[in-house]
């Protein structure tokens, strides 16, 4: 493309020295966002016969904003615009790793796209990329649930996965940052190797922490969508979604992209969701208004999370040859790659203790209680884990012992939190909320 004259526009604003070096005849390229097609200082140019005649293409990168962007960045709507002042015989190429039908359709009615365009389509899928779906346990504005990128205590700074921790919310990633240097304190550890990037804050600032994380500097960098997409840094392994409401498939997918740059590397994308999304759950209407189909799926299958991105990412079908048979696609199909969690022991307040002990069942009672949980367990393992985790078995997920507890103090269970004392789950989100359902259905089918 370079030596002929074309218009390259990008999603991210730059300054005027693009236009400057074009307007001088310094450029042959017109690298340039779609605000600045509008601006009185590109006019010059745009509306100059000499140009619009050696003008033979217009590129559009990251053709996916138009979709995504049109509530807040309205010169996407009059894009199309461009058409009457270059004329429809210059051809407009749209480029984009993800683009489905919807968003196509938004290039038709606003970019200009002509209706008959032809698709080159060769799918997105890099079998580089993990998947890895974290429901969180913990308060949203606490951060143990990002606690697995950070080492255990006596580990150091090398033992951190270089990582991008994406979040929409400005103040929440502040906070966040704060949080990561104070556990990194706690561990004697320098707190400057995790930095924050975001529209709010200075260009100086911006420019450096990229920099640090690309030289190796610094190995976590919180950001919103500032760091966008297309951004290429060696070496990076883990990317971290932290939140998901409101969040498209398409977006989701191409900052789970920033892994995994560099040949020869893997990474995993980590969607840390919350609890509203939680399987099984039934998200209400006035809930689902707001939320992109495709993710709502993506973070609440059990099946392969390959699937769901190939479906409404609209991946053409590969051969088997495509996808390594030793490759770890998700954490539904490969739990190993789901990260350890860690739990915090508390004391039990012995008062509280023995007021449990008089709700025990009755002895006569327990035996059935248990077997009919042990048989729960069973069809549990059968049915969902014996195929995903083949090593695993029902023993594994709950014990026999866990399951003897539950079954002397199935009267006292009132909440689902009232397992905690008894039982050692871990898969809590997983097995928590059914094995209290299957203690109640044991209580139920006594009494009868």
């Amino acid at each position: 493309m370079l030596g002929i004259p074309s218009i390259f526009i990008h999603s991210e604003r730059k300054d005027q020295a693009t236009l400057q070096g074009v307007a001088k005849g310094l450029f042959r390229v017109v690298y340039i966002c779609v605000e600045m097609l509008e601006a009185p200082t590109f006019a010059q140019v745009l509306y100059s016969s000499w140009f619009k005649h050696l003008l033979v293409a217009v590129y559009l990168d990251k053709a996916h904003s138009v979709h995504e962007s049109l509530s807040w960045r309205p010169a996407y709507k009059r894009l199309h615009q461009l058409r009457l002042v270059l004329g429809e015989h210059i051809p407009l190429v749209a480029l984009s790793a993800t683009l489905p039908s919807p968003y196509r359709q938004s290039l038709v009615t606003y970019a200009g796209i002509k209706a008959d365009y032809t698709l080159f389509n060769i799918g997105n899928f890099r079998p580089e990329l993990s998947t890895v779906v974290i429901h969180m346990e913990h308060d949203i504005k606490s951060f143990k649930d990002l606690r697995f990128m950070l080492p255990r205590t006596g580990h150091t700074v090398s033992d951190i996965e270089k990582s991008i921790v994406y979040c929409d919310d400005a103040t929440l990633l502040t906070d966040m940052l704060y949080w990561f240097q104070e556990q990194l304190r706690e561990q004697s550890l320098p707190g400057d190797v995790v930095d924050i990037i975001h529209a709010g804050l200075s260009i100086d600032h911006q420019d450096r922490a990229l920099d640090d994380f690309k030289s190796g500097k610094m190995v976590i960098l919180l950001a919103t969508e500032k760091l966008g997409a297309g951004l290429n840094v060696p070496f990076v392994r883990r990317v971290v979604q932290y939140l998901c409401s409101r969040l498209t498939i398409a977006k989701a997918d191409q900052r789970r992209g920033r892994g995994a740059r560099s040949p020869g590397t893997t990474a995993i994308g980590f969607y840390v969701v919350e609890k509203k999304f939680a399987r099984g759950s039934k998200l209400g209407s006035e809930k689902l208004d707001h939320e992109d189909p495709g993710m709502v799926e993506l973070v609440q299958t059990e099946g392969c999370c390959d699937a769901v991105f190939d479906r409404y990412l609209e991946n053409p079908p590969r051969s088997p040859s495509d996808s390594s048979h030793h490759r770890l696609c998700c954490s539904n199909c490969h739990p190993s790659l789901c990260p350890p969690r860690e739990y915090e022991w508390i004391m039990v307040d012995p008062a509280h203790e023995a007021q449990r002990v008089e709700q025990q069942v009755p002895v006569d009672a327990q035996g059935l209680v248990l077997a009919y949980l042990k048989e729960w367990r069973d069809n549990t393992w059968r049915e969902r884990w014996k195929s995903l985790w083949p090593f695993y078995g029902p023993r594994d997920l709950i014990s026999d012992d866990d399951l003897k507890a539950v079954s002397i103090h199935a009267h006292a269970l009132q909440h689902v939190d009232d397992l905690l004392p008894f039982t050692h789950l871990i898969h809590w989100v997983e097995l928590a909320h059914p094995l209290y359902e299957a203690v109640q259905s044991a209580r139920s089918t006594i009494r009868d």
